[in-house]
């Protein structure tokens, strides 16, 4: 039976986490805001046999997304991997919402949430450690997106970077995972 992964993003790195899923014998369902990107993205799986549920939904509505959650799950079934990258102002809402659509009908599921670390200091501490820790099925990691240095010069790393720091993090299941340097400035690296 092919395993239901849910992406959260459809551009960028994730377009390519998404599509390596999908090569993998996995249903994808990537959440995205372009319907456009979602539509080429579900065209591209499908050249190579892959499968991907697109679904495009606006991030401010809270409410809409999770509809598009439920038909999802309950469509392709119980979601065993979730793959996210919010922006630090929406993270605990949607993650919660996530979080409490996908454990509703899944055995166990591994959960990564992607961190810029220049947004640290928009992201609830908890979120960089468990912030459910009440949900044993649940089985969280973190992957910190870092910085490339280019001379004396730090650079944001780059999406191709990015997917390959991903994947691997989901191949060796990682808990805790930094792709490129883990050097932020000034308040955010006071957090950490």
């Amino acid at each position: 039976m092919m395993a239901h992964v849910m992406v959260i993003g459809e551009s960028g790195a994730l377009k390519e986490v998404s599509l390596f899923l999908a090569r993998h014998d996995n249903m994808v369902s990537v959440v995205g805001l372009n319907q456009d990107s979602l539509t080429a993205l579900k065209a591209e799986a499908q050249s190579f046999g892959g499968k991907i549920n697109p679904i495009s939904v606006d991030y401010s509505d809270v409410h809409d997304f999770k509809l598009e959650l439920r038909e999802s799950i309950r469509v392709h079934g119980p979601v065993t991997l979730a793959i996210a990258h919010m922006q630090a102002s929406t993270l605990p809402e949607f993650a919660n919402v996530l979080v409490g659509e996908v454990m509703k009908h899944s055995p166990v599921c591994r959960y990564f949430q992607l961190f810029s670390l220049g947004d640290l200091d928009l992201i609830p501490g908890h979120f960089l450690r468990d912030p459910f820790p009440d949900i044993p099925r649940l089985l969280y990691r973190t992957i910190s997106i870092g910085f490339d240095s280019v001379g004396f010069n730090r650079k944001t790393v780059g999406s191709g970077k990015i997917a390959s720091g991903v994947i691997d993090a989901i191949r060796n299941d990682s808990k805790y995972t930094v792709v490129g340097m883990d050097v932020p400035e000034g308040p955010a690296a006071k957090s950490a």
